[in-house]
């Protein structure tokens, strides 16, 4: 690549992103990293990161294609990266920042 001729000796860093991270690695990863559980579809789970034992969470897939982790009891309705927030009470820009910093991305 050049600049008004010259060849660039660096780029600059893309800005951190849902869907740069998406690009890297996929939500399933990034439930299963966080969470300790897989995507599955035909059964309910424990939501690991409450203290009681019910299981009332399931994943399903959004109307945007997108995996979610819903919990009936908590009443929480979590995409992978809502997870790595809660699981760290960070915020969603630390999330980020987090999840590519353990996935070196």
């Amino acid at each position: 690549k050049t600049y008004n001729g010259r060849p660039i000796m660096f780029e600059l860093p893309k800005p951190l992103t849902k869907d740069s991270i998406l690009q890297k690695i996929t939500e399933e990863d990034i439930f299963s990293r966080y969470l300790g559980i897989t995507p599955d579809y035909q059964r309910s789970f424990k939501n690991p990161l409450r203290v009681d034992n019910n299981a009332g969470c399931v994943f399903y897939i959004n109307s945007q294609g997108r995996i979610k982790f819903k919990d009936y009891g908590g009443h929480y309705d979590w995409d992978c990266f809502n997870v790595v927030e809660k699981a760290y009470g960070i915020t969603f820009k630390e999330a980020l920042k987090k999840i590519a910093a353990d996935y070196n991305i």
